[in-house]
């Protein structure tokens, strides 16, 4: 019959196996060798790292914003505007979102939906082509 031992004492030699390891480990190291300094965090940067969260989120919040006005500019007159240009004139947006850097606010003229496009992309579409 095989006896149990009570969970304290196997605890108690658990940790003094690893009390063994890390004496062994420690065996090897001279008192000249410095300690490794302890991690020090740099809040300096997290005011900056915030910031950029925010942006980063903006463009999500700006885009429901928009299609509000386009569902509002479509049910006023019928069709869907241009372009987000359209919708300020108009009044049904305040002023021109700011996108991020590099990119436009676009609105697909057949669905109405909204989106972000890269900058360079926007003007290669909608630039005119040149006879070959």
């Amino acid at each position: 019959m095989k006896r149990h031992t009570p969970f304290s004492q196997r605890c108690l030699s658990q940790c003094g196996l690893l009390m063994a390891v890390l004496a062994v480990a420690a065996c090897g190291r001279t008192e000249s060798e410095p300690s490794p300094a302890p991690l020090q965090r740099d809040t300096s940067r997290d005011f900056e790292v915030l910031e950029r969260v925010r942006q980063k989120r903006a463009p999500g919040e700006e885009i429901t914003r928009i299609g509000q006005a386009v569902e509002q500019y479509q049910v006023r007159f019928g069709r869907l505007p241009e372009n987000v240009a359209t919708l300020v004139r108009t009044g049904f947006l305040p002023a021109q979102p700011e996108p991020p850097e590099g990119m436009v606010y676009v609105i697909d003229p057949m669905t109405g939906n909204v989106g972000l496009v890269r900058e360079i992309d926007y003007r290669l579409r909608s630039s005119p082509r040149v006879p070959r």
